[in-house]
């Protein structure tokens, strides 16, 4: 087994098609069979013998998620705040992998310069995840994401 690492879930998002279809304001509260979307995610990170802390990033309102119980509060985000344009920036070239290696300065470079820039940029190791579950990190933000969630998170195994 590898040495244990921290994950940081970015969990702000707000507003757009899935609010006017579903009338949840965050996302990230949405429930998908009986539990909000960041439970899901939550609780798939805790239960990993690979991962140490977890760290949300998103309103207070999420703290009253049974799953943040799991989340280390962290008060201090020194380097995370130095770096909110970049985020910013990151946020905007989610969908865009080529985009977001702009951003950060390192495109055309492999994973592991890739977490060895960051992790020098963040003053924090950064490690890339590959993960045989795409699942992980579906970005639920359209109505027809939150139906492929569902039936997804339904049938595990599909």
């Amino acid at each position: 087994m590898s040495e244990p690492f921290n994950v940081v879930i970015l969990a702000g998002g707000s507003g757009g098609p899935l609010t006017e279809a579903t009338g949840v304001q965050e996302k990230a509260t949405l429930t998908i069979h009986d539990q909000p979307m960041l439970d899901w995610v939550v609780n798939a990170f805790h239960g990993s013998p690979e991962v140490n802390h977890l760290v949300v990033v998103g309103s207070g309102r999420l703290d009253t998620l049974r799953s943040m119980a799991h989340v280390r509060k962290v008060k201090r985000f020194t380097k995370v705040l130095a770096s909110l344009d970049k985020l910013a920036a990151m946020r905007k070239n989610r969908k865009d992998p080529h985009g977001i290696l702009r951003v950060i300065g390192c495109q055309g470079q492999d994973f592991s310069a890739i977490e060895t820039a960051l992790s020098k940029h963040l003053d924090a190791k950064v490690r890339i995840l590959i993960s045989p579950h795409p699942e992980m990190g579906m970005d639920v933000d359209k109505p027809a994401d939150d139906a492929l969630a569902r039936k997804r998170l339904l049938q595990p195994d599909m």
